[in-house]
């Protein structure tokens, strides 16, 4: 699997789990959702992609700089999208609203998106230097 794959992976099982939330309503994890990532040790396709080893060799590192902080892996930042997600989850004093959980996790399909488009065009650059 290349860097490419692995973030259409997790755009697709973050758009699908936002896809629950608004429409059926309720919370899911990674592992309710069909597909490849289901039977993945790691919490996302990214993790799973370096084997949890470094951080920045994850594929969306670039995306997730804006939340990092010094102390944390890129996605694990306090103000994470991720991070905000893995909260409503957890949470036993409130029930998280639905739509505070799609929009955690369209954030996160779109940092994907951005990171496909950011490895495309860095193929690009080096074949044309090739």
């Amino acid at each position: 699997m290349d860097k490419i794959q692995v973030c259409k992976e997790t755009k697709e099982l973050w758009t699908e789990m936002a896809r629950f939330a608004r429409e059926e309503k309720r919370l899911i994890e990674k592992f309710e959702v069909e597909g490849p990532w289901k039977y993945y040790a790691h919490t996302c396709p990214c993790c799973e992609y370096i084997k949890l080893t470094f951080c920045d060799r994850c594929p969306m590192n670039k995306e997730w700089v804006f939340y990092s902080t010094i102390d944390d892996a890129p996605c694990q930042g306090e103000f994470s999208p991720y991070q905000k997600w893995r909260f409503c989850i957890r949470s036993t004093s409130s029930k998280p609203l639905c739509i505070d959980i799609e929009f955690f996790c369209l954030l996160i399909a779109e940092m994907a998106d951005e990171a496909i488009e950011r490895h495309i065009k860095d193929e690009r650059s080096n074949v044309d230097l090739s």
